[in-house]
């Protein structure tokens, strides 16, 4: 008699009691739109070509349409939401919302033009007061309402409505943002375990993950914000300890098992240290063989988002 073999059925991802180490500096992102008028010998200026500027544009200005399209089921996510957070029925309602504005944002009727930026700045608004909510410390609620809110802002921003009454994105949203990666960043990003060189649970490091990925849209944003309006732009020092973007394997990683297998690779690549955001900017050691060696094998595994991020940092530092 043959026993015929199945498959076991992957456990849910449980996303409770996920612990997160902050970002040192996570207080300073609040007040990031204060630098260009309170410029200090310690803030090194960053300077953008236009075609840099163009090319980060183009980029995040498709980070909407593909998540509404993701949301129709017609593509895969923008690299800033892991797959894992729209596992059918468990949508975080904040991102549910986002989604659902930006699809009325994408296929509005001529002429409601109004009502649709109206129930649009709604939701921002809303958005923009929950991280000041007291209770809100579920990690997944918190990544989810920023990823909503800065899509939504992208969408305002980059892709604005014909005849649309009034600038959705402007300052007061910009400080607000601000506010809310900051609340983001003091959250956490960080599993301990990347710290210490041991695997971290997988749902907990697919929100750090995710949070980093987010928290660097963010910045890059802001500068095209910045830039276009004639602001300065500064070396965001407070993100120096950042962990860079992940591998292209590990972030793609679709059940339990193979992301302890590519985690386990990761660490083993990766024995002198992870690799730092830090490294892709200028310094005395830029240029070194170590330098360049930790560099080349970063760059091996990247995926799309961790190679948009390097040609950024490549144009302004070199490399």
């Amino acid at each position: 008699m043959t026993v015929s073999s199945r498959t076991e059925p992957e456990p849910e991802l449980d996303f409770s009691g996920i612990e997160l180490l902050p970002l040192a500096e996570a207080e300073q992102i609040a007040t990031r739109w204060l630098r260009p008028f309170l410029a200090s010998p310690e803030q090194e200026p960053k300077t953008f070509h236009p075609h840099t500027l163009q090319f980060i544009s183009c980029v995040l200005r498709s980070y909407p349409r593909q998540m509404a399209a993701a949301a129709g089921g017609d593509a895969a996510v923008p690299p800033i939401v892991h797959p894992k957070q729209l596992v059918e029925g468990k949508m975080p309602v904040a991102l549910a919302n986002g989604c659902s504005l930006i699809r009325l944002w994408q296929h509005r009727v001529e002429g409601s033009e109004a009502f649709v930026a109206k129930t649009v700045q709604q939701e921002m608004d809303r958005l923009a007061r929950a991280h000041q909510e007291p209770g809100q410390d579920d990690h997944l609620g918190i990544l989810a309402s920023f990823q909503a809110y800065l899509l939504l802002c992208l969408t305002a921003y980059f892709l604005p409505l014909q005849g649309q009454p009034a600038e959705l994105f402007n300052d007061v949203a910009m400080m607000a943002l601000q506010e809310t990666a900051s609340r983001l960043a003091q959250s956490g990003l960080v599993c301990r375990a990347e710290t210490t060189g041991s695997r971290p649970r997988w749902e907990t490091w697919i929100v750090a993950a995710a949070k980093r990925r987010s928290l660097l849209a963010f910045y890059l944003f802001s500068n095209v914000y910045n830039a276009e309006r004639q602001l300065p732009n500064y070396v965001a020092s407070e993100l120096r300890d950042l962990l860079a973007p992940e591998p292209k394997r590990l972030w793609a990683a679709a059940s339990r098992a193979e992301f302890e297998l590519e985690y386990a690779r990761h660490v083993a690549r990766w024995h002198d240290g992870p690799f730092l955001l830090s490294e892709l900017w200028r310094s005395p050691e830029s240029g070194s063989a170590a330098r360049r060696e930790r560099l080349d094998r970063w760059v091996e595994t990247i995926d799309t988002f961790g190679m948009f991020v390097f040609t950024i940092c490549a144009h302004i530092h070199g490399c």
